[in-house]
């Protein structure tokens, strides 16, 4: 589903009726757009063909540092609590 936003008189507005992409367009929610909503966004934008599937598959797979227990957590708030008493 494709959101659009637009600059009206300053403000942020939201399209409305059929989605398309205007100059005035300033915000594009993708909600779990088809591949046909993701190609539409890209040509508007000129980006390289895949770019938003990427984007939104390193967002589904959240690229980063692993997941930690709460014991985990703990134990590093300890050592950065260790570390700064050391200044």
């Amino acid at each position: 589903m494709l959101t659009i936003y637009e600059n009206r008189s300053g403000a942020l507005e939201r399209q409305k009726g059929k989605p398309r992409i205007t100059e005035e367009a300033v915000w594009i929610d993708l909600l779990n757009p088809t591949p046909e909503e993701e190609v539409k966004v890209e040509r508007a934008l000129k980006l390289d063909d895949g770019v938003i599937r990427y984007l939104i598959t390193l967002h589904e797979h959240e690229v980063g540092a692993p997941p930690q227990s709460e014991e985990e957590l703990a134990a590093a708030t300890r050592r950065d609590d260790d570390d700064d008493d050391e200044d």
